[in-house]
């Protein structure tokens, strides 16, 4: 056997009515319980059976192990939470609401500046009459934290 695969097949009934998917031009054999789920994706993890008369390796797929996630999300208070999410083999997610609750904060603006030089044409009745200004314009970027709406914390 090689190393562990865990992948992502989508579900198929098989001729004789067994629930079968494909990787890589390869049967996988998946649990009974996957015939309610024909068209879904599941996340199994690959077990190598044998080489089918074409040499091409055969497979069994076992569900694989639950995963788990971060991923935030914005309270109507203003402040943000720290989820936990544990997705299943099936794709089912359970968030669990960890208990770091803070608030958004906003980067310091003295951290986030912009110099823009810029001129200024002053034009007289001739050259000696005419000028030119140069200044230095400064601005204040702010930036706040904020979730977007995949879960994922950013600075906007």
């Amino acid at each position: 056997m090689s190393d562990e695969k865990i992948v992502d097949v989508r579900v198929t009934i098989g001729n004789k009515g067994d629930p079968i998917a494909s990787y890589q031009r390869s049967i996988v054999f998946l649990p009974p319980v996957c015939k309610d789920m024909v068209g879904q994706t599941v996340r199994v993890r690959l077990i190598e059976i044998r080489p089918d008369s074409r040499g091409v390796m055969m497979y069994r797929g076992e569900p694989a192990p639950d995963e788990a996630f971060e991923r935030w999300r914005e309270n109507a208070d203003g402040t943000i939470s720290r989820l936990i999410v544990l997705r299943d083999w099936t794709g089912t997610e359970i968030e669990e609401v960890a208990e770091t609750r803070q608030p958004a904060t906003v980067l310091n603006t003295q951290e986030i500046r912009e110099f823009v030089e810029k001129f200024t044409i002053n034009w007289g009745q001739s050259w000696s009459d005419s000028s030119v200004y140069a200044y230095v314009v400064q601005k204040h970027l702010r930036q706040r934290e904020v979730v977007t709406p995949s879960g994922e914390l950013t600075w906007r």
